[in-house]
């Protein structure tokens, strides 16, 4: 037994490990810049209930009894605790590397990407655990339904030998894992440039000690095809080098079916194209380990999606609202498509919040296109200002500056420097038949705002 202190718990990949070790015998504390802001407090309240103390960031919880003070990219040398803990001169350990201690005891799959990793990650744990295979899974996002001792939960503790783990390109992080499978969704345009993305994935699918799983539509994963022995790939598309392929693709009222290589029929309860490519990595991860295509499809019907990954929260007035985690231009490219398909006689009213001020100057001319290029001319973008945690980042981009450049192709286009300054005048023009979608990252409190509309309506 240990004792860790979790500087930066509320973040998405600290939260569900904090967790994990408490539940395997340890003592668990930890701060958060949240938590002195008195922002979370259903995320405080679950650690809480998991008898996780939490303290205020001034340093008054690092004490010298504390085995191992656990960090992420995300936290700041000045921090207060961080001091603290080199005062007493504590053992340091990064998120990622207690990550990969976790995934190399098991047979680690872990899954990486630009985009629908949490998702394909979910689909993964779903399917064993339906099996009665009792996976670990840690996630950066929640499954939506009850598994057994938790309600929406981002981790499942199993005693079975398999560990699924979503893994973090953004921060450079996943360089630490070394999984039985690896799989990688796709590689666009997110925290990194493309070249740098390429180098990370490239590494990451040659340390895998069992087989890899690529994209074969995505031309900048079909380039790692022979980066192991032991690729699977699968496509939408039908190309035939692909191992796994969906045909027959079609969108019902309750969800998606399609065909895995013209033999076993999938109905997965979602929308969207994106869905159909992380329901076939899921099986072509699932496939490397002896989980037929068969027990996959049966075990994926009950699948109920993934807390944010466009989610319905309700429908009022025949309107709908969702709440996304749609980030960068591929993503917010993919629900958006999905959201149009599901609304032909109405609008689009799609809420932005970018994080972080470097990469929106890296993504800029993305999301220009995209709201640019996606969104029919009655659509509506709604973008308040990029969201900041503090720090020590250049400031020298704002939401507006994207609101301009989209407003030269697309005119219904508008910033505020405060979401709340958009909630009034957007419930008075919504419509019936509109749909309302509320996207963006980190921000915890974007999902409180999603339902505060819903409220309002």
């Amino acid at each position: 037994m240990k004792k860790y202190f979790f500087c930066g718990i509320a973040g998405a990949g600290m939260e569900p490990l904090a967790i994990y070790l408490k539940r395997k015998g340890n003592i668990v504390v930890g701060s958060d810049r949240s938590f002195d802001l008195k922002l979370n407090g259903d995320l405080f309240a679950a650690l809480k209930k998991e008898h996780i103390d939490i303290f205020h960031q001034d340093g008054s919880g690092v004490t010298e009894d504390v085995d191992v003070f656990v960090t992420s990219t995300a936290i700041e040398e000045t921090i207060l605790d961080v001091q603290k803990a080199k005062q007493l001169h504590l053992s340091f350990q990064k998120r990622a590397e207690l990550f990969a201690d976790i995934l190399q005891k098991q047979n680690g799959i872990a899954v990486s990407g630009t985009s629908g990793k949490s998702t394909t990650a979910g689909m993964i744990g779903h399917i064993l655990h339906t099996l009665h295979m009792m996976p670990t899974l840690i996630n950066g996002a929640e499954l939506i339904g009850s598994y057994g001792k938790d309600e929406n939960p981002n981790l499942l503790v199993g005693d079975g030998q398999f560990c699924v783990m979503e893994a973090d390109e953004s921060d450079g992080s996943i360089d630490y894992y070394t999984p039985s499978i690896a799989v990688v969704t796709n590689i666009s345009l997110d925290h990194k440039p493309i070249s740098d993305l390429t180098v990370l994935f490239d590494s990451f699918i040659k340390r895998a000690t069992v087989g890899a799983v690529i994209n074969a539509d995505c031309p900048n994963s079909s380039v790692l095809k022979d980066a192991h022995e032991n690729i699977s790939s699968f496509s939408v598309l039908g190309k035939k080098e692909a191992s796994v392929r969906a045909t027959n693709i079609k969108q019902t009222k309750d969800g998606l079916s399609f065909t895995v290589n013209q033999m076993t029929e999938v109905h997965l309860p979602l929308f969207g194209r994106h869905n159909v490519e992380n329901a076939l990595a899921a099986l072509a991860a699932l496939e490397l380990i002896g989980v037929s295509y068969e027990q996959s499809a049966k075990a994926l019907s009950s699948f109920r999606g993934m807390k944010r990954r466009l989610e319905l929260l309700g429908v009022k007035k025949e309107i709908r609202v969702y709440d996304d985690f749609a980030h960068n231009p591929e993503k917010i490219k993919a629900s958006l498509e999905t959201l149009i398909s599901l609304c032909p006689n109405g609008r689009i009213w799609s809420i932005f919040c970018p994080h972080g001020f470097k990469p929106t100057r890296l993504m800029r001319k993305g999301y220009v296109e995209v709201f640019s290029k996606i969104l029919r001319p009655d659509d509506v973008v709604l973008m308040p200002e990029i969201f900041y945690q503090g720090g020590t980042t250049v400031q020298d981009i704002s939401s507006s500056d994207l609101i301009t450049d989209i407003r030269r192709t697309h005119p219904q286009a508008y910033f505020n420097k405060s979401r709340e300054d958009f909630l009034g005048p957007l419930t008075k023009k919504v419509k019936e038949g509109d749909i309302i979608v509320v996207m963006g990252a980190r921000d915890r409190t974007l999902t409180d705002f999603a339902h505060l509309i819903y409220e309002k309506l």
